[in-house]
């Protein structure tokens, strides 16, 4: 059955609630007013998503649910029931809770926004105290998971957290990216993302930018597309400023409260409400009796910390993008390179009856530095031998000599190979114990994160009389190939050309070593 207007609903002792009208609607179902019968007072009913409410889902519903009926707080909704579809079958899934159509955060932030004005220190420090309260009372019990300003209502002109108890469709939500809007990433903790387990650190945090909004009317993270994977890496890696730079009317310990709040470590951020309420009531002490010089060597301080956080985080940042990048080229070398000679050797070793050939996989390596190695163990006991290395651009920072107006001075700069103008990824060879073999090129291909490979073939040519001469085709060893790759169809020592690579290529290796 659809909830609308008129519809009679039932609380836990079959009392009777008529359905007034639809008030809002959000990510996880709709809000009503609501009329008790028997004496008139005014509740609000919201609807849970049937498409959410599987067994295990509803199950963990259900026990959230009694654990937030629990919670009996001035500063947080009050919720009298939850229904769970089972009760009154005719029913869809609902809780039915305290009415508050006052205002709500999100809607006073806008409102400051607009005017350009922030809000009152004094005024914030009650109204951030409301809160400290109130999430104290909820985290007594659940994890609320879902803070943002749209859940914090207003009623009597107190602040009130609302929708505590719906972690389970959130989290399952945020899993699968399949619900309605993404208000609540703004808000979610570095380790929500990683599904780490629910914690009162979580909540903190995200209580932490909301705070952060009210002090600045800012949001703490820059990122300018609503996009999932921004929010991730904004939550993640990036630094917020300090909240009195943006905003002068604030003290220097709420500053640092709130920059606490929302530390990216769960390990540095405060470990309970108490702490918090305990930091922000520093304002009243420092206010009157740090001295002016040590309150600006207490800014310089917290700026250098933010600065040492931030190369920390870019650090940490650009290690996992080296990790997403090699993870990527090895899935490429394990099916387009790997895949072919495992192909040769299975289809020779069906064939051939006086010996076998062996591929030894030595790619635990590659998790380190990003080699990757593999060997063939040929019948004669000799090896065929494959690297490829993953080409990173700290691998290419030369320093070079440059003019600057007549001076010269040394300058680093990045000279990363290219290939015809395509970056390259990743370099090796496939080669036998005497140096015969090919190189191998993994080339960028434009609107494709994956690569192409190429084949490097080197022979010598008529210039090569007063160099070594190598059996032919022959492969450059890893320092070799940024030299050589700048020759390719030039007059020189070697003749170096590439072509796109195939089994063919691989093969004819095989058969001048088998």
């Amino acid at each position: 059955m659809i909830i609308k207007p008129d519809t009679i609903v039932y609380d836990k002792n079959k009392a009777e609630y008529k359905v007034i009208n639809l008030v809002g609607n959000g990510a996880f179902g709709y809000v009503y007013k609501i009329e008790k019968n028997d004496d008139k007072s005014v509740w609000a009913l919201k609807t849970i998503p049937v498409e959410f409410s599987n067994l295990n889902l509803l199950q963990g519903l259900v026990n959230e649910a009694n654990l937030a009926i629990k919670v009996n707080h001035k500063n947080v909704i009050k919720y009298i029931f939850f229904h769970d579809g089972a009760l009154f079958t005719e029913l869809p899934p609902y809780i039915i809770m305290e009415f508050a159509d006052q205002d709500n955060l999100g809607n006073i932030i806008k409102q400051q926004k607009s005017k350009k004005q922030f809000l009152p220190a004094e005024e914030l420090k009650n109204m951030f105290n409301q809160l400290i309260d109130g999430m104290e009372a909820i985290n007594a019990q659940i994890i609320h998971r879902d803070i943002k300003p749209d859940n914090i209502l207003v009623k009597d002109n107190l602040l009130k957290i609302s929708d505590f108890g719906l972690s389970k469709i959130i989290q399952e939500q945020t899993r699968t990216y399949t619900f309605k809007g993404i208000g609540h990433i703004k808000y979610m903790a570095p380790e929500g993302w990683k599904n780490e387990k629910n914690s009162i650190k979580m909540d903190i945090y995200s209580m932490g930018i909301v705070f952060f909004e009210l002090a600045t009317l800012l949001h703490p993270l820059e990122v300018p597309v609503d996009d999932f994977q921004r929010w991730q890496e904004a939550h993640l890696f990036q630094v917020p400023k300090r909240p009195d730079a943006i905003n002068s009317n604030l003290s220097l310990a709420m500053s640092q409260a709130m920059l606490k709040m929302i530390e990216k470590s769960p390990s540095v951020r405060f470990n309970s409400w108490a702490e918090v309420r305990s930091a922000f009531e520093k304002d009243k002490i420092t206010s009157t009796t740090t001295p002016s010089l040590v309150t600006t060597l207490l800014k310089k301080k917290i700026e250098k910390d933010l600065e040492e956080e931030k190369k920390n985080l870019e650090a940490q940042k650009r290690q996992s993008e080296i990790n997403d990048f090699k993870k990527l080229v090895k899935y490429q070398i394990e099916k387009d390179v790997v895949g072919l000679i495992e192909d040769i050797v299975n289809a020779f070793n069906r064939e051939y009856l006086k010996g076998k050939l062996k591929v030894i996989h030595e790619a635990s390596v590659f998790d380190n530095v990003g080699i990757y190695k593999l060997l063939v163990k040929l019948i004669s006991g000799e090896l065929l031998i494959l690297e490829i290395r993953v080409l990173f651009d700290e691998s290419f920072i030369r320093v070079r000599e440059v003019d600057d107006y007549g001076e010269s001075r040394m300058v680093q700069r990045l000279e990363r190979p290219l290939l015809y103008g395509r970056k390259i990824l990743a370099w090796g060879f496939l080669k036998d114990q005497h140096g015969r073999g090919i190189n191998l090129l993994l080339v960028e291909k434009q609107g494709d994160i994956y690569g192409e490979w190429f084949a490097m073939i080197n022979t010598n040519s008529a210039l090569t009389t007063n160099s070594p001469i190598f059996p032919e085709p022959f492969a450059f060893g890893f320092s070799e190939i940024e030299k050589e790759i700048h020759t390719i169809g030039a007059m020189h020592i070697y003749d170096v050309h590439v072509e796109p690579l195939n089994s063919t290529h691989l093969l004819k290796i095989f058969e001048e070593t088998i």
